[in-house]
């Protein structure tokens, strides 16, 4: 009986090692879905926090909707207020005839790169003695990491 407990007992034994070869799926697929719970969890999708406010309701204009007075330079030193050209002397007439509460929005100055730094300084100038206050100077925007442009 042990001659033909033997090769069973040698075939038994050569199964299990097959068996224990081989690798099961499942731990790796459990460890899987642990890394993506992980990454979801600690991940922040959306930064924003948004607090439940009842908002109370106004009559008045939107101020987002307000539109900033734009003033444009030109390389010859005239002037245009929106889009029409207007002189110096007729720009600060309209500026000084608004109302108070006109004085209180924002102004862009849009100079030419090209236009003498003088013509700026009079129209910023004139901007600070009737009382504007927000004032910006509009720039074009560069791509992050790109060269400084040339003059040329």
């Amino acid at each position: 009986m042990t001659e033909l407990a033997s090769p069973l007992w040698q075939a038994r034994r050569a199964r299990r090692r097959r068996r224990d070869t081989s690798a099961s799926l499942t731990p790796l697929i459990d460890v899987l879905f642990l890394l993506l719970i992980f990454v979801l969890v600690s991940a922040h999708f959306d930064r924003r926090v948004v607090l439940p406010v009842d908002l109370p309701t106004a009559t008045a204009d939107d101020p987002a909707a307000e539109r900033a007075i734009e003033i444009a330079i030109f390389p010859d030193g005239s002037l245009a207020l929106g889009a029409d050209a207007i002189t110096p002397d007729a720009l600060a007439r309209e500026l000084a005839g608004r109302p108070p509460e006109e004085r209180l929005r924002a102004v862009i100055v849009q100079g030419d790169r090209t236009a003498e730094l003088g013509h700026g300084v009079r129209v910023l100038d004139l901007l600070r003695r009737l009382g504007y206050r927000r004032v910006a100077f509009a720039v074009k925007g560069s791509e992050p990491g790109s060269p400084e442009p040339s003059d040329g």
